[in-house]
């Protein structure tokens, strides 16, 4: 046993020392798990089968963190409050994004836009930075741009320095979870800025008078809720098949907001006695040519939207089948399918009635 003992250690020092001026080398991990060497001029027996280093004994060790880096990293989160913010053009919303660094003393972090997307949909102004005992943290304002879509964005941080670890090695950023932030159309506040996507540009109307040709009543209405004209959706018992004749300029259209509920089909109808006019269905007001990503045209004609439409929420072959409890926008016009005016005089009207389609 003792024998085999001697050929380990002889072949240990044969792997593991070399010569040196001071005549034995051995390389042995420090503090940092980095090599270093312990050298001296001879190898005295222990006494108990062992051996050590006698005489002139010196090291290249030297102090904890010394040797070759050995970096860690810092770990990022990043949280959004609100999460979701609603588009207006009357109003500038804005949300914080907050991150937190897992060690104290970090500079220079920005937070930035996590895809080319959100970068430009929003500006964001950098806000304070905070060093706690154990952590850094931070924060950002975020504001969509009046040009901003509806959509789902994320933000994520850059730029970030740690301070060196307790070896004195440097500190990298490791993990880091990005920040989800939502926009989505309001459906209120109507602006007359807004345009349409149409060749012959159009102005959103916002309040007009609203005829029931039936009764023969009219009365002046706020044009920027699908319920304002027909009820709660998907149609009121009052309203129901019973047309509604909305006075417009040429130059105009009426964008309604409307979320469909889940299992729900309506059939809106052009109304040619009153006026007709054509219909699209978009995820921003205004857009009525079909394939227009801009302004999320969900349902339309090839140029300027169809004079009638069936709208659906329950995934059924409706000309027309949306997401349930999503905002969208009902969009009318006097404008022709081509796209050019379908109403040569200074004020026109476009008139639809809207049935349930099933129970």
């Amino acid at each position: 046993m003792k024998s085999h003992f001697a050929f380990w250690v002889a072949f240990g020092l044969l792997a593991s020392t070399s010569a040196s001026a001071d005549g034995i080398s051995i390389s042995v991990p420090n503090d940092a798990n980095t090599s270093c060497t312990v050298t001296g001029t001879s190898l005295v027996s222990d006494g108990s089968g062992g051996f050590i280093l006698q005489n002139g004994v010196s090291n290249s060790c030297g102090a904890p963190g010394s040797g070759p880096p050995n970096p860690s990293t810092s770990n990022v989160s990043l949280t959004v409050s609100p999460v979701s913010l609603t588009l207006s053009p009357t109003s500038q919303p804005s949300a914080t994004v907050t991150w937190t660094a897992d060690v104290t003393g970090a500079t220079g972090c920005t937070v930035i836009g996590a895809t080319t997307a959100t970068t430009s949909n929003f500006t964001i102004s950098q806000g304070s930075i905070t060093n706690n005992a154990t952590t850094t943290v931070g924060s950002a304002t975020v504001q969509p741009l009046a040009t901003a879509v509806a959509g789902a964005y994320s933000f994520t941080i850059s730029g970030c320095t740690f301070p060196n670890n307790a070896n004195n090695d440097p500190v990298t950023t490791g993990i880091v979870r990005n920040a989800a932030l939502s926009l989505t159309n309001g459906g209120g506040n109507c602006s007359s800025t807004q345009l349409s996507d149409t060749s012959y540009v159009l102005s959103r109307l916002c309040t007009a008078s609203v005829t029931n040709p039936y009764l023969q009543t009219s009365s002046v209405t706020t044009l920027d809720q699908y319920g304002n004209i027909w009820g709660a959706w998907p149609v009121s018992d009052a309203t129901s098949g019973s047309a509604r004749v909305i006075v417009l300029a040429p130059n105009q259209f009426v964008a309604l907001a409307f979320q469909p509920s889940p299992n729900a089909m309506i059939k809106i109808t052009a109304s040619p006695t009153y006026g007709g006019g054509t219909l699209s269905v978009s995820t921003t007001p205004g857009g009525f040519t079909r394939g227009d990503t801009a302004y999320g045209v969900v349902c339309a004609a090839a140029n300027a939207g169809s004079t009638n439409m069936t709208i659906s929420s329950n995934g059924t072959s409706a000309s027309c089948v949306l997401d349930p409890n999503q905002t969208y926008y009902l969009n009318i016009s006097s404008i022709r399918s081509t796209g050019l005016k379908g109403c040569l005089t200074a004020t026109c009207s476009a008139a639809f009635y809207v049935t349930k389609v099933g129970n």
